[in-house]
């Protein structure tokens, strides 16, 4: 038998110790574990669902269609191909694991996933709103005391939505949604975009040609049950698809951005609102990123934040988008900016309208099929206590709970249902088992430990490379 070094000995001892602390947590008595049965905060908890897989683009999302009911003709959510429902079987819900420390012995936090327990039932919500705070619902977006509650990158990632996931690209050209610009020196490749430097190297930090758009990767986007390219993103739910009501479009989008550029060339990932232009500004020989706001109207100030980063990695994955009336910008996991965009009291705030990715200087640009995201966008009159403005309309006490799926959901906005519940009734969820692969998300069928943390939370990895010619 040969003898353990003493390396050796020190690995083998870190590695009993994490399995006997997994362990430990996976099956302590101090965390229980439930299975999701309802729709209310699908699709980052999914109940009992079905699978439907798109012969277009391969897509597969998850809907609730019960067997043995008429199948209904369902729309792809990525690249709008009409898809008869197949045959399908029920799958089970996702199983959560629930900490047994209630809220009085747990801080719990706003946008915190918990479950409920009540005599007769336990039910899996979202903690929007603390003891003392009055909420309501404007344009999509949670007001507490008549303050837009604002969401770090992190959590926003924990809640965020699929709009588009170019990886999935159907076989109909006239169907994707990332198109090159006219000479734009953007190559389409089947795993990957390429820049290749077309224009002239820039002679001042803002030096931003007016012909940009026509030199850029450019997103449309296509609406629900069309084919004619929109501006305004709505806030579908495949995952109800006999669901009938009025769409609302959707102010909080993001961004993200896998790639790498060479010396020397200048990635610019462009957004365009309703009330200025933002524009990320990556300086790769520097190892520089420049955030600017120009605002739309002539009396606001431009805006301009610099960040340096160290890492020697090819491949960052970048974020920009305008959350709960914020430009939040993040690189790989972290956030690096957080700028406030609306001032306060503005009725009409925010929205983004465009996306664009664009290359300047000599060099070379290579990006992952990109994706797009939106936040929660909540509704209120399904229910009928309704929460908007005025005083009728608000909710006070103790905790307040919403379901993600806000079409469907039963919680805090319908008194009778469920209403405002104690601390002691409230356990925080820890961690999530998906019973199905979904395929809008490559690690989709491993244990997530973050809280609350949604099936999109990976980011997508780098693709192979294109040949250069």
């Amino acid at each position: 038998m040969v003898p353990l070094t003493r390396h050796a000995r020190w690995n083998l001892s870190w590695l009993l110790l994490a399995a006997l602390t997994i362990g430990f947590v996976a099956y302590s008595p101090a965390v229980r574990h439930f299975r999701v049965v309802g729709p209310s905060m699908a699709p980052g908890f999914l109940g009992d669902h079905c699978l439907t897989d798109c012969p277009a683009c391969g897509f597969r999302w998850a809907s609730q269609i019960w067997p043995g009911t008429n199948r209904p003709e369902l729309e792809c959510p990525n690249c709008r191909e009409h898809v008869v429902a197949p045959p399908m079987s029920m799958v089970p819900g996702d199983l959560v694991a629930v900490s047994e420390w209630d809220g009085r012995a747990r801080r719990l936090r706003r946008w915190d996933v918990v479950v409920a327990s009540f005599p007769d039932r336990s039910v899996l919500k979202r903690l929007v709103g603390l003891p003392g705070e009055t909420i309501e619902i404007d344009q999509g977006d949670i007001l507490v005391d008549g303050q837009r509650a604002a969401k770090t990158l992190r959590q926003f990632q924990n809640m965020a939505l699929l709009v588009h996931d170019d990886r999935f690209r159907p076989s109909d050209p006239q169907r994707h949604r990332w198109l090159p610009g006219k000479d734009s020196g953007w190559t389409k490749y089947p795993h990957a975009y390429v820049y290749r430097g077309v224009l002239p190297p820039r002679s001042g930090p803002w030096n931003i040609p007016r012909e940009l758009r026509e030199c850029a990767l450019i997103y449309r986007h296509l609406p629900y049950g069309g084919s004619v390219p929109s501006a305004s993103v709505l806030d579908e739910d495949p995952f109800n698809p006999g669901t009938s009501r009025e769409l609302n479009v959707v102010n909080d989008l993001m961004l993200e951005a896998r790639l790498r550029a060479s010396d020397h060339v200048e990635v610019i990932l462009r957004l365009q609102g309703t009330s200025g232009r933002s524009e990320l500004r990556i300086l790769p020989d520097l190892r520089r990123a420049d955030i600017v706001w120009h605002p739309l109207h002539p009396g606001d100030s431009l805006r301009m934040n610099s960040f340096f980063w160290e890492e020697p990695r090819d491949w960052h994955l970048w974020r920009i988008g305008l959350v709960d009336g914020r430009l939040l910008v993040g690189l790989d996991e972290r956030q690096i900016a957080a700028m406030d965009i609306d001032p306060p009291g503005v009725a009409n705030r925010s929205a983004v309208r465009s996306f664009s990715i664009a290359g300047q200087g000599p060099g070379t640009i290579r990006l992952a099929p990109p994706r797009i995201l939106r936040d929660v966008h909540y509704v209120s009159a399904t229910c009928p206590r309704r929460i908007s403005s005025g005083a009728a309309g608000r909710i006070a006490g103790p905790y307040v709970l919403l379901g993600d799926n806000s079409p469907v959901s039963l919680d805090s906005r319908n008194e009778a249902v469920l209403g405002t519940v104690r601390a002691d009734q409230l356990f925080r969820v820890i961690g999530r088992s998906p019973s199905s692969r979904l395929r809008t998300c490559p690690f989709a069928d491993r244990p997530v430990l973050a809280a609350g943390r949604s099936v999109l939370d990976a980011s997508p990895t780098a693709p192979r490379e294109p040949p250069l010619p």
